[in-house]
């Protein structure tokens, strides 16, 4: 399933303008596919960008903790044996990992904000209204390329790993699969460890425990996360579903591959 969105590079307007301001917020170089998907649906940036601007400061304090419950889970199932294999990663895209890793952990807290919101539990960060990035840097990375740009090996590739998880079937093409696609050769050396850990057990287990913390972690009231359509559910609500389930399953593979793999030349 391909989720409509509206590019960075096709970005004008307002919609433009929401991007950058989702850069600054975020603190990282790109906009994640959850918003960019959220700009298609009328007045959805509208709904969700200044209740996340509120929400920054205390989304920035959590991220520490989102990482804290993440490796420990990671840890708990073994996920590293999990890989299957140890994987070697260039700085630049250890660098794309990590972008990612940022992104995914800041966005997992900002749609149990929207979640809450939604369902009429909304709070005060006890912060005045700001885009805070909690000071983290997050290096620079070339532009994600288009799906459709990919050579049909990559795209194979990437509708693997988008479909063997337990959440990632239920949103489509996962876009840190999609950036990769610039290192052709490292994507498809990910390919078979990276669909051997979506697919194990061990990682169901260890999604089925991550993927509904994120309010809690919050001090939020939220409903569960679900891949299941709900009667009379709005696009927007939808939205927020299925990436609050498609985001937890990429903050594990991320963690897992930032510490069970290798940079050339250094051993972690």
């Amino acid at each position: 399933m391909a989720l409509a969105q509206i590019r960075e590079n096709e970005a004008t307007g307002s919609v433009a303008e929401a991007y950058a301001r989702l850069r600054r917020t975020l603190g990282v170089p790109l906009v994640n596919f959850i918003w960019r998907h959220l700009a298609t649906i009328d007045g959805a940036l509208d709904f969700a960008l200044p209740r996340i601007a509120q929400a920054s400061p205390l989304i920035d304090a959590t991220i520490p903790r989102v990482r804290q419950e993440a490796d420990a889970l990671v840890v708990e199932h073994r996920l590293g044996a999990a890989l299957g294999s140890q994987v070697t990663l260039s700085p630049a895209v250890r660098d794309v990992i990590a972008v990612y890793d940022r992104g995914n952990c800041w966005n997992f807290l900002a749609m149990s904000v929207l979640a809450a919101a939604r369902a009429g539990h909304e709070r005060s960060s006890g912060a005045p209204p700001g885009e805070a990035s909690g000071g983290e840097t997050a290096p620079a990375v070339p532009p994600m390329p288009r799906y459709e740009d990919l050579a049909p090996q990559l795209r194979a590739i990437v509708d693997r790993l988008g479909s063997v998880g337990p959440a990632a079937r239920h949103v489509g093409h996962p876009s840190l699969w999609i950036h990769l696609g610039l290192w052709p050769d490292e994507l498809i050396a990910l390919e078979a460890p990276c669909a051997q850990l979506l697919a194990s057990p061990a990682f169901a287990r260890a999604y089925a425990s991550f993927r509904s913390r994120g309010p809690a972690l919050l001090g939020l009231q939220a409903p569960e996360p679900g891949s299941e359509a709900l009667p009379g559910e709005q696009p927007l609500d939808r939205s927020i579903r299925l990436f609050r389930t498609l985001i937890a399953e990429m903050i594990l593979v991320g963690r897992v591959l930032l510490h069970t793999s290798q940079t050339r030349g250094v051993s972690n």
